[in-house]
């Protein structure tokens, strides 16, 4: 299976390992010279084709991953799935309702995989949620917090909201009740929200002083279960790689992969509005 890469940036160059690993990395795309000499250096001598332009992406492969700026996602999107390629994006997708819902039908219409960069839910914490019996639990608490803002995704909701987002959808298989309050700023926000009349206590803060994440259930009165420090038995991106192409074999079924796209997004967009002031709908 021919894979094509868009965007060589410091994501974009881990994408490209697990990529060639899984399938053939047959393109990478980038508009700026000094990263397609790079990509040229580490890929080139394999046979990867290296170009400006990702038009050449869709005409030579079979699957693109989109690992470029959040505002070019929507249109690069479209694109690739005009053109009958699978597409995985990452995260966020995109920041608007609207437009993952079109995104999301056009896949279905062409039969083609539409799927997020989700990469939490490759993580063993999230193997973990996944097996919890969360009729159990009497709250969650997940806390996430980086050293460093990402221009790239405008504001840490959309930056670091989606990976824990979207290990929430899945773990309990709908969306979630309620937003009960949001607030916070570009770069640091809580929320609450309820799912199936669990309270989720969420906090995203990318201008930390240190790194981490935590996933604690709350299962009594006093007793916590900590999920989010499990090793990794595997490579979470690897994993995200190979569950991509098994999508595209029809191995995996693709239902859930393109709820998420949507699903997320229309989450992340709740919060956004409480966060605004805006009343639920």
């Amino acid at each position: 299976m021919k894979l094509g890469l868009l965007g060589f940036g410091y994501w974009g160059k881990n994408v490209a390992r697990a990529l060639a690993r899984v399938g053939d990395l047959a393109v990478i795309a980038d508009p700026h010279h000094a990263r397609q000499g790079e990509a040229k250096e580490a890929f080139g001598g394999w046979g990867t084709q290296v170009v400006s332009e990702q038009e050449v992406a869709f005409r030579e492969c079979d699957a693109v991953w989109i690992s470029t700026p959040t505002a070019l996602h929507n249109d690069s999107v479209r694109a690739a799935l005009m053109a009958g390629r699978h597409v995985m994006c990452e995260k966020p997708v995109v920041t608007d309702s609207r437009q993952a819902a079109a995104l999301v039908e056009l896949a279905r219409e062409n039969e083609l995989v539409l799927a997020g960069g989700f990469l939490t839910r490759f993580m063993e914490a999230h193997y973990a949620l996944l097996d919890f019996p969360l009729a159990q639990a009497r709250g969650i608490v997940v806390e996430r917090r980086n050293t460093q803002a990402s221009l790239s995704d405008g504001d840490v909701l959309w930056g670091l909201g989606p990976h824990d987002i979207a290990s929430l959808l899945a773990a309990f298989g709908a969306l979630p009740d309620k937003v009960v309050r949001a607030e916070g700023t570009t770069h640091r926000v809580q929320a609450t929200l309820t799912w199936q009349g669990i309270p989720v206590e969420l906090t995203w803060d990318w201008l930390a002083e240190k790194r981490f994440r935590r996933l604690r259930l709350l299962t009594g009165a006093d007793t916590w279960v900590e999920l989010a420090d499990l090793p990794e038995r595997h490579e979470p991106l690897l994993a995200e790689a190979q569950h991509w192409v098994e999508l595209i074999e029809g191995r995996r079924d693709r239902a859930e992969d393109a709820w998420l796209v949507e699903a997320v997004t229309s989450t992340l967009y709740r919060i956004h509005r409480a966060l605004n002031g805006e009343p639920e709908a």
